[in-house]
C-alpha cells in the first residue's frame, strides 16, 4: 500500500482516443492553460501521466481516426482523472459510455476503450522486481478493424459517386481529419512539380495534367509562341508547361484568373518554380473569363474551365463534403455545366490565331457536348486520362 501511495508502482494503461495524436509531447497535446475552466475540470497532466506511446493510428469512418496509446501511470490511479485530462484539456477524448468520455457512433454498449495492460513493482521483501502482464481486450481490435473497413467501403460509395458525376477515381482527394490534404499540407505535386495550394485554389487534379501534355505537344517543335491560361487557380498549367519547354518556345503567356487571392498564389508558384527571370514571362491578370479580350492574340488558349452542374452534385453530401470546401467558383458552371464553354467559344475567336488552337478539360461524358458548342473548331485530338476516359481536347480553328 505505501509502494502504491508514493508512486512506486508502475501503470501501463491502453486506451482508444478520437482522432488522430501524432505527438507524445504533454504540452502539445494537452491545453495546460485552464484559466478558463472550473476548478472541477483541471488536471495537470504531469500529476497523472508520466509518459505516452503511440500504439497505432487507424482510420475510422465516423471520428477520421481513432489512435491507441499506451499510458505509463502515476499511483495513486484516478481514472477519473485521466477521463478528465483528455476530455477537457485535449481533442482527443477516450472513446467510451462512462462520464468525460465520448461514444463512437453506432459502438453502443461496448464499455470503455481503457484497459490496464502492465504492472511492476519491487516485491517489498525479496526486492525483485514482480511483472504482470495483460493482452489487450478483443473489443479493441475489433472495433479497430471495423472502423477501417466501413471507413474503406465510405472512400469506395465516394468514389462511385464521384465517377459517375464525372470526377474520377484518379481525383480521389485525400482528406486529414475531415479537411483537405492539399489545404492542410499548403501544397499539391502536379506534373512532377510542387505548387503551394490554399483554399482560394482548386487543388490540381492528375487528369489535369493531360491539358499539360497537349499544350507541350503543340509547342514544343515551336518558338516564339504565346500562351493564355483562363483561369489559371494556382497556376499548375501554365507554370508546368513553361517548367518543360525551352526558354525559346514560349515568348510570353497571360494567366487569367477572377481570384485575386488565387493569382497571388500562381504569382508565387511562378517564381519559386520557374525563377524570377522566366516567370517575368507571364502576366498575371485579375480577370472574369468573359473579359479577356485585350486586343492581343495567342497562339494557343489552355482552361480547365467549371463544368459541374451544381443541381446535380448539391444533393449527394458524400461528394459535397470534400468538393465544398474548394473555391466553387471554380467548380460549377450554370447551364447543366456548360456555361463556361459557351463563354469561351464566343471569346476564343477574338484571341486566338487563325492558325492557334484551344486546349479544354472536359468532363466524363461530355465531350460531344462541347464539341456541339465549339462549332467553327475542328477537333484535332482527345487525351485520355489514367482512367481512359476522354479528358482533354485539342481544337483548332477551321473558321
Amino acid at each position: 500500500m505505501e509502494s502504491y501511495m508514493n508512486d512506486k508502482i508502475n501503470f501501463t494503461m491502453r486506451v482508444i482516443c478520437h482522432g488522430r495524436i501524432d505527438t507524445t509531447v504533454m504540452s502539445d497535446l494537452f491545453y495546460l492553460d485552464q484559466s478558463d475552466k472550473t476548478q472541477e475540470s483541471k488536471v495537470n497532466p504531469k500529476d497523472v501521466l508520466k509518459s505516452i506511446d503511440i500504439i497505432s493510428a487507424t482510420r475510422s469512418n465516423h471520428a477520421q481516426y481513432i489512435t491507441t496509446l499506451n499510458l505509463h501511470l502515476h499511483s495513486p490511479l484516478s481514472s477519473l482523472q485521466l477521463r478528465k485530462l483528455f476530455f477537457f484539456q485535449s481533442k482527443h477524448p477516450i472513446i467510451g459510455e462512462s462520464a468525460y468520455t465520448k461514444l463512437l457512433h453506432v459502438n453502443k454498449d461496448k464499455g470503455l476503450y481503457a484497459s490496464l495492460m502492465h504492472v511492476s513493482f519491487l516485491h517489498p521483501i525479496k526486492g525483485t522486481r514482480v511483472q504482470v502482464t495483460g493482452n489487450e481486450p478483443q473489443k479493441f481490435a475489433v472495433m479497430r478493424e471495423r472502423e477501417y473497413k466501413f471507413y474503406q467501403k465510405k472512400i469506395e460509395r465516394e468514389n462511385e459517386a464521384m465517377r459517375k458525376a464525372g470526377v474520377d477515381a484518379s481525383e480521389q482527394i485525400e482528406r486529414e481529419n475531415g479537411q483537405l490534404l492539399a489545404y492542410v499540407l499548403g501544397q499539391k505535386d502536379f506534373f512532377n512539380l510542387t505548387f503551394k495550394v490554399t483554399k482560394d485554389c482548386l487543388i490540381p487534379r492528375p487528369a489535369s495534367e493531360t491539358l499539360v501534355k497537349a499544350a507541350i505537344d503543340f509547342i514544343k517543335d515551336r518558338k516564339d509562341t504565346r500562351l493564355i491560361d483562363i483561369g489559371t487557380g494556382c497556376g499548375n498549367l501554365v507554370i508546368s508547361i513553361m517548367a518543360n519547354l525551352p526558354s525559346s518556345a514560349i515568348t510570353s503567356a497571360a494567366a487569367i484568373d477572377i481570384s485575386e487571392a488565387a493569382l497571388a498564389v500562381a504569382k508565387e508558384n511562378g517564381e519559386a518554380i520557374l525563377g524570377k527571370d522566366k516567370s517575368k514571362r507571364i502576366e498575371w491578370r485579375n480577370q472574369s473569363m468573359s473579359d479577356v479580350a485585350d486586343g492581343k492574340v495567342y497562339d494557343i488558349l489552355v482552361c480547365n474551365p467549371p463544368y459541374l452542374d451544381y443541381n446535380q452534385i448539391s444533393k449527394r453530401k458524400v461528394q459535397m463534403a470534400d468538393l465544398g470546401q474548394e473555391p466553387h467558383i471554380a467548380l460549377f458552371a450554370e447551364d447543366g455545366g456548360f456555361k463556361w464553354y459557351s463563354v469561351l467559344s464566343e471569346i476564343a475567336p477574338n484571341i486566338v490565331k487563325d492558325e492557334g488552337r484551344v486546349i479544354l478539360e472536359c468532363g466524363k461524358g461530355i465531350l460531344q457536348q462541347v464539341l456541339d458548342i465549339w462549332t467553327g473548331w475542328e477537333q484535332e485530338a482527345i487525351y485520355k486520362d489514367v482512367q481512359g476516359w476522354d479528358r482533354c481536347i485539342v481544337l483548332k480553328r477551321t473558321t
